[in-house]
């Protein structure tokens, strides 16, 4: 008996601190973003109510600059494999630069960070089994080695 609670509790906390780790990792997405939204022009007779949510993490997007641009990239490729999709993305050199794009539930606002410049292609894979598909991990390679990859949640 004391052997199948060492076991739990171990398996417990080697599952608090992988997410732990997980979390802490530079290049992680953050699993939930509180967004701060503000009724702008209500009309007369008609009662405003703001909100601060917390939406989750839901995906990531790509961009040949800044976000702001608005110049989002479609993947390069996607082929189907077990349970989803995994969708590929190649990076020819630019001036501009790529962004890497954190998308969230049922808001606009993301968050983004500038790839390093040695990233030639990055790829996501997708579970198509949620509505919509959400992110199951993704990750980034240079031309040599991949530099930083991230799983989602």
């Amino acid at each position: 008996m004391k052997y199948k609670k060492c076991k739990i509790v171990v398996l417990v906390f080697s599952l608090l601190t992988a997410g732990i780790a997980y979390a802490s990792d530079f290049q992680q997405c953050p699993f939930e973003l509180l967004v701060s939204q503000t009724v702008q022009g209500a009309q007369p007779d008609w009662s405003a109510f703001n909100s601060d949510k917390k939406h989750p993490y839901v995906g990531i997007s790509f961009s040949e600059g800044s976000p702001d641009k608005r110049a989002i990239l479609s993947p390069s490729k996607e082929k189907k494999i077990k349970g989803g999709i995994l969708a590929i993305w190649e990076f020819p050199t630019s001036v501009e630069g790529y962004w890497v794009s954190c998308l969230y539930a049922e808001t606009s606002a993301t968050v983004a960070r500038k790839l390093p410049s040695e990233i030639q292609s990055c790829d996501a894979e997708y579970d198509i089994r949620s509505s919509p598909p959400l992110v199951k991990k993704w990750h980034c390679d240079s031309q040599t080695k991949e530099l930083f990859s991230a799983p989602a949640k």
